[in-house]
This record gives C-alpha cells, structure tokens and sequence, in this order.
C-alpha cells in the first residue's frame, strides 16, 4: 500500500480569476482520479494533509510535514506503508526532500513530487506525475533508497 501524503502546490491548483492567479484547489480524491489506472498500480490511502502553495512551507511547516512522514512511517496511520507519495510544490521541494532524507531512516522509500502546469494549464503534467511517482514509490528496488 502507498501512502499519498497531499501537500497543495501546483500540481493540486486551478487558475481562479477572482483570487488573480492560481489557488490549490484540488485534494488527494480529486487528483488521484485525474490519473486513470493509479489504482493498479498499488493499493493506496489518501492523506489531505494540507492546500498550500509552496512558498507557504516554511521552517515550521516542514518539520509539521517531518513529522507527520515520520507518524506514516511508525504505523500511526492505519499500518506501515510499502512506500510514501507526497505532493508537493517546487519552490520548496528540495528543501523538504533535504530534511527528510537527512532525518527520516531509508528503508520505507518517501518519492516527492509536484508539477509545473495547473490543471487550467494545457498539457498539465499533475497526473502523470503523481502516477510515476507512485510506480517509483511501489517499486521494490526502491525499498534502502530513502527520500527521491
């Protein structure tokens, strides 16, 4: 089972023309659902973690994430997963990759992932994203890998 940890950014945002830009607006269900065929790949449980843009991950929120990471890994949320998923906006990816990787131990691979078009965007790549990640993430040659 993969555990999808949903984050915002823009792979979950839509253009909102009253806000003036883009704004998270899709969770876990809805994304999962705009990428036909996940389910096959693993059986997964959907964690709506948070709606935020990127920019709004600061200090604080990435050790709130850590920590959260660090509860999936430990079983507190309905058992161990084979394998973690977390969306995530690209302005503060590698940084929250960064803190996992150096405080999270290795065995449970965590995949991070996220998107450069919204889904108002054409050729929004939120889907197949999400889907490879997923695939990554499921791979037993991912297990000892740690945070990708």
């Amino acid at each position: 089972m993969i555990h999808i940890i949903f984050t915002g950014g823009t792979i979950s945002m839509t253009r909102d023309e009253r806000a003036g830009g883009n704004v998270p607006t899709h969770g876990g269900a809805a994304l999962v659902a705009f990428a036909p065929g996940l389910e096959r790949v693993s059986p997964l449980r959907i964690d709506d973690w948070g709606r935020l843009p990127a920019c709004h991950m600061g200090p604080a929120k990435l050790w709130e994430l850590r920590n959260h990471v660090a509860q999936v890994l430990a079983g507190a949320h309905g058992g161990v997963p084979d394998g973690i998923v977390i969306t995530h906006g690209t302005d503060t990816i590698e940084e929250t990759a960064y803190l996992l990787a150096r405080t999270l131990p290795a065995g449970v691979p965590i995949v991070i992932t996220g998107a450069m078009r919204t889904s108002s965007d054409e050729g929004w790549d939120g889907p197949r994203n999400l889907t490879d990640a997923v695939r990554v993430a499921a791979d037993p040659e991912s297990r000892g890998r740690g945070t990708m």
